[in-house]
């Protein structure tokens, strides 16, 4: 999206005054407001309970991730897929199983 700016020259002493300039047209992006977009991807807000203790332990590293638990939270997510991911697959199959017999 665009939008059109109508900018005049600045008058200068040294600009006759018979001579008469016409206003340019620019095309400059509009600037959105607020916060820029950061999301990479759709995503989905899950609310999850985390114990005290566990969040002591995440105060002291932290600073690691720049304060963002989401972040973190993801990277062991994406971690514990990528090293079980197989094993998860043969289990829900197996239940899958169990469950059609």
């Amino acid at each position: 999206m665009t939008r059109k700016i109508k900018l005049k020259p600045k008058k200068k002493e040294n600009i006759e005054p018979d001579v008469k300039t016409e206003p340019v047209e620019i095309d400059t992006p509009v600037k959105r407001r607020g916060r820029p977009k950061t999301k990479k991807e759709p995503d989905r807000q899950v609310n999850i309970r985390v114990p005290l203790s566990i969040m002591a332990e995440w105060d002291e590293i932290k600073s690691v991730y720049g304060n963002n638990l989401t972040q973190y939270i993801n990277k062991l997510i994406v971690a514990d897929l990528k090293a079980n991911k197989q094993m998860y697959l043969e289990i829900v199959q197996k239940l899958q199983d169990i469950r059609s017999e």
